[in-house]
């Protein structure tokens, strides 16, 4: 309400929001909230972006700051970040944010991906199949097959499948 109250156009305000993360945040607060992303997808840059709102909210509403132009002031107040909360109390706030399902994530992803469509941006990347993955025409073990591999791999995380596995050590070698 806030945001509605004092923009002129909402949508341009909100779209910024992946630009408040990696282009506005601090550098050690960008690497945190990265390396979560890293680990737990792409919830965790949703609920940054919602702890940021309410943080920035929660300033206003108590009089720290007067809100004259809403785009300006969030970039600011992402920015300066560092002066109301630390990167860990900026994780636990995000992650203090419940009621997120992966049918409201898919939803925010649909209407990205539309409002993405309409400045002309298509590219979406697929993942690649995991039994592609890994070359199971060269594939040996003396611990799993084949097929145990294939069952092992797509249990995987998508960032940590994309390329194929490497043996770094081995028992009956090192």
């Amino acid at each position: 309400r806030l945001i509605a109250s004092t923009s002129e156009n909402v949508f341009e305000v909100y779209s910024e929001w992946l630009g408040w993360i990696f282009g506005d945040l601090p550098f050690d607060y960008a690497i945190r909230v990265l390396d979560v992303y890293l680990l737990e997808g792409q919830k965790v840059l949703y609920r940054i972006a919602l702890a940021l709102l309410r943080q920035h909210r929660l300033s206003v509403t108590s009089g720290e700051m007067e809100v004259t132009n809403v785009k300006g002031d969030l970039k600011a107040f992402v920015q300066n970040i560092r002066e109301h909360m630390t990167a860990d109390k900026l994780l636990e706030r995000a992650f203090g944010i419940r009621l997120f399902s992966r049918k409201e994530i898919w939803l925010l992803q649909m209407a990205n991906r539309k409002v993405l469509a309409e400045k002309g941006v298509t590219v979406v990347q697929r993942r690649q199949l995991f039994h592609l993955a890994v070359d199971m025409l060269n594939f040996s073990s003396a611990i799993v097959t084949a097929q145990e591999m294939r069952i092992v791999w797509s249990w995987i995380p998508e960032r940590f499948s994309l390329f194929p596995p490497v043996l770094l050590f081995s028992t009956s070698e090192n």
